[in-house]
């Protein structure tokens, strides 16, 4: 397809790094929706076109200081270096045209036609600046999807839960029943509330509790990798979400109001119990998930293994179970 000028704007950028969602909170008070036009290197390239190398060397380290994850400094040598390398490239795509397609993923079937930047950035923004179009080659992200949660198992990451696009299982996980399991709480509990899911492993439980009419969905987990995707996602879907690194055996912060909390099978990691009630306590309304029990007990045995987290709560009603009694889900309220 061909990309017209006044659409670079709205193509996205598929950005990998959890290291980066502080910086698109702050500047644009969300991660899931970010232009390629957005981005720390539009603003270092407007900088290299209209100042001289000093000055915009300076954008770019203090771009780069709200950007870059700790660890790595920006400085006036590897600005120059970047910063020569951008211009070298739009030099020649200004004198011999752009010769070299950029990729785009295709956003969730019946969504809002978001395209999405795969491989491309610095052509996209270039072109802008010149004022011109490009060609793109469109993809499905779901064929993405399908490559980085479907590689061979010594390289992908772990899929623990099945992803699901419109009600569709795409990737087969190690747990398939995530879309039956969300589909057990109530509408009420979803539509138009803030919803705090803990130990969010791959954000599924977020991007479905979303499609349920969430108007805000937090995940929470400590798994740097699987949050990073988590991430990407995000564009793809285009929900409100955000992710957030946090080992949940440490105290949490302050992160916000929400009416609704998920607590997924993550009893067993966390040795302190109340603080696992506490963090639960966050909303009116919390469902709980135990983990499977062998041999199945009788629905009171079941619950008293986890009177630590379920205690604190009132109308604690079980809505779903798997295994014949296995593994069960419980409403809870304040």
């Amino acid at each position: 397809m061909y990309v017209e000028h006044k659409d670079i704007g709205k193509l996205l950028f598929y950005w990998p790094a959890l290291t980066s969602r502080e910086y698109y909170n702050r500047t644009l008070g969300q991660c899931h929706t970010v232009s390629v036009l957005d981005q720390p290197r539009f603003h270092f390239l407007e900088a290299l076109l209209s100042k001289s190398m000093d000055e915009a060397v300076q954008t770019f380290i203090a771009v780069s200081k709200r950007y870059t994850p700790k660890g790595w400094h920006p400085n006036a040598e590897n600005g120059a270096n970047y910063g020569r390398k951008i211009m070298a490239l739009y030099e020649d795509m200004k004198e011999n045209g752009i010769r070299e397609r950029i990729v785009l993923l295709e956003g969730p079937p019946g969504g809002e036609g978001r395209l999405i930047v795969q491989e491309g950035n610095h052509r996209a923004i270039i072109a802008h600046f010149l004022g011109c179009g490009l060609e793109a080659e469109v993809r499905p992200a779901t064929v993405n999807m399908e490559w980085e949660w479907g590689r061979p198992p010594e390289q992908r990451l772990h899929l623990y839960q099945s992803i699901f696009v419109n009600g569709k299982e795409l990737v087969p996980g190690q747990r398939r029943d995530s879309l039956a399991r969300i589909e057990t709480i109530r509408p009420e509990d979803l539509l138009g509330k803030r919803v705090l899911v803990l130990g969010c492993n791959n954000g599924r439980d977020c991007f479905m509790a979303c499609e349920r009419g969430a108007t805000k969905a937090v995940g929470i987990d400590m798994d740097a990798q699987l949050l990073g995707a988590a991430l990407r996602e995000a564009t793809y879907y285009g929900y409100p979400t955000d992710f957030i690194k946090h080992d949940l055996r440490e105290p949490l912060g302050d992160i916000g109001e929400f009416d609704t909390v998920l607590a997924f099978s993550i009893y067993n990691p966390l040795p302190d119990h109340d603080m696992l009630a506490q963090l639960m306590r966050r909303g009116s309304v919390a469902y709980f998930e135990g983990h499977s029990l062998l041999p199945v007990l009788e629905d009171d045995a079941y619950r008293a293994t986890y009177a630590g987290a379920i205690g604190p709560f009132h109308n604690v009603e079980k809505v779903y179970e798997v295994g014949g009694g296995e593994r069960r889900m419980y409403r809870m309220e304040q």
